[in-house]
């Protein structure tokens, strides 16, 4: 998995990262 990916699903995992 690409770096990218893991930021995307941890996003949507924990969105308050996110911000």
């Amino acid at each position: 998995m690409c770096r990218l990916d893991i930021l995307k699903i941890g996003q949507l995992h924990q969105p308050d990262i996110g911000l």
